[in-house]
């Protein structure tokens, strides 16, 4: 089929007006999907932030659990020492040619009482310790994956916007040609 002169112009004119209006479509869906990547990135930033706040305040709790537990381990050793110090003392006054032997006498009741309570605290100090240690753990991980996935999405994004600027180009070179 031949078509004359302004005809062909008329079928030239139709079929750019229908690449450009396909073109434009197609860069408005790209521009559409770099918006939601966009999105989800910002909500991955957000997720990311809220995860490192909420590490913070677990590692400062665990540093404050940390603390807690050295000092009533030290508390725990100064009542030691200062009740073995009374002990010998009482032994040294009581029979001072049996100072060098090992006590016979056992704890006061209160103050044994009050060690094993300190020492069922120190053991529940470390249970929570090792709870917050895990919960920590999971965190981290946590946030490697957002890291992952950020970066997943952030090589999506740079992907489409090279997809998009090579489009552009081939769509300025197509128009240059007419």
């Amino acid at each position: 089929m031949v078509l004359s002169g302004s005809q062909g112009r008329l079928v030239v004119a139709v079929a750019g007006c229908l690449g450009l209006l396909l073109y434009h479509l197609h860069v408005q869906d790209l521009d559409q999907a770099a918006k939601e990547l966009s999105a989800h990135l910002l909500s991955c930033q957000e997720q990311t932030e809220s995860i490192v706040a909420r590490l913070q305040v677990m590692f400062e709790h665990r540093q404050l659990a940390s603390e807690l537990l050295g000092r009533e381990r030290r508390g725990i050793e100064t009542e030691r020492q200062a009740f073995e110090t009374r002990n010998d003392l009482n032994n040294c006054q009581a029979d001072p040619a049996a100072f060098n032997s090992p006590p016979t006498v056992p704890p006061p009741q209160n103050l044994t009482e009050a060690l094993l309570l300190r020492e069922k605290e120190i053991l529940q100090l470390k249970e929570n310790l090792e709870q917050l240690q895990h919960v920590l753990e999971q965190r981290a991980q946590e946030i490697d994956k957002l890291h992952q996935e950020a970066q997943e999405v952030q090589k999506n994004a740079e992907e489409c916007q090279n997809k998009l600027s090579l489009q552009a180009a081939v769509g300025f070179l197509n128009l240059k040609r007419f």
